[in-house]
């Protein structure tokens, strides 16, 4: 064969190599056209309304973040600036079911109790109780409540109101507290030996602490006194317990009884700390501030 027959010959081959590339060239573009037309381009409407709606709840989201942390600053203002039981009274009422309401409803009952208007202060706490009822002060304000029923002079419903406390707390400081408060309303109602005997209980329940030393003192100074009865404090007062002040554990972590959680956008904006106010809490007076028990 000539070497022009044979040139002619690969010319050929490469042409038909050529146009057989060039038609599955076409089949890619045609079946790209074909995808297009039927799986893309009807959902290109439904793609763009998706991607609009996600934008658009997402800025929703940022503004009403944003908005909750301008009311919770606003609140815990209001809460700071609060300086009787009215101003606590609006606080309570518009921040009902956050932090900032629990803390103004407890606030209610502390205010009430330090007034001496111990009739108001158990209805308080007991309103805080119903409203709150997982809140980390709620041991607290059970015990703000049989306060407030020893100083209405009630001492057996007082007396119930403890007893229940201390069959249901753990906390060390807070069952030797309750074991107090059945031991006064025992000697107010006469009965030195069971009350000797709640003294010694709270004594018990405590390793130390300010209601393990009152028991202490309560005790030596009934033996003192050859068992008369008395009430109050560890000095033998006739008057009914006084409230103290205490502060409230930092905001979310520092209260005992449960957890709630966290309910994130109630924690006050303290420096960063969520540290909530300091409230006062019902307790037997001396000369000494004792720790608040949760």
């Amino acid at each position: 064969m000539s070497k022009k027959g044979s040139s002619q010959t690969r010319t050929k081959a490469f042409d038909r190599q050529g146009q057989e590339g060039a038609g599955e060239h076409d089949d890619v573009l045609e079946r790209l056209r074909a995808f297009y037309s039927d799986v893309l381009r009807p959902r290109l409407r439904l793609y763009a309304t998706s991607l609009g709606a996600l934008v658009v709840l997402i800025c929703l989201v940022v503004a009403v973040r944003a908005h909750s942390r301008a009311r919770t600053e606003r609140g815990w203002a209001e809460l700071d600036a609060a300086e009787d039981a009215a101003a606590l009274e609006l606080v309570a009422s518009e921040y009902r079911g956050t932090k900032i309401g629990a803390a103004a409803c407890f606030q209610l009952g502390a205010v009430a109790y330090g007034e001496g208007d111990f009739e108001v202060a158990e209805t308080r706490f007991s309103e805080f109780r119903k409203q709150y009822a997982t809140d980390l002060r709620a041991t607290r304000a059970r015990l703000g409540e049989a306060y407030a029923l020893e100083g209405q002079g009630k001492m057996s419903e007082a007396r119930g109101a403890f007893l229940g406390i201390v069959g249901s707390v753990v906390a060390p400081e807070a069952k030797a507290e309750a074991h107090c408060g059945v031991a006064r309303c025992l000697l107010a109602e006469g009965n030195v030996e069971e009350a000797e005997k709640s003294y010694n209980d709270a004594i018990a329940a405590a390793d130390k602490g300010f209601y393990k030393d009152q028991a202490t003192n309560a005790l030596k100074a009934m033996k003192l006194r050859n068992a008369t009865p008395a009430t109050g404090d560890a000095t033998g007062s006739l008057e009914p317990a006084t409230p103290v002040v205490t502060e409230e554990p930092a905001g979310g972590g520092g209260e005992s009884e449960t957890e709630t959680p966290d309910q994130g956008v109630d924690e006050k904006p303290d420096e960063g700390t969520g540290a909530e106010p300091p409230v006062a809490e019902p307790g037997p007076q001396k000369n000494e501030t004792p720790p608040a028990t949760e």
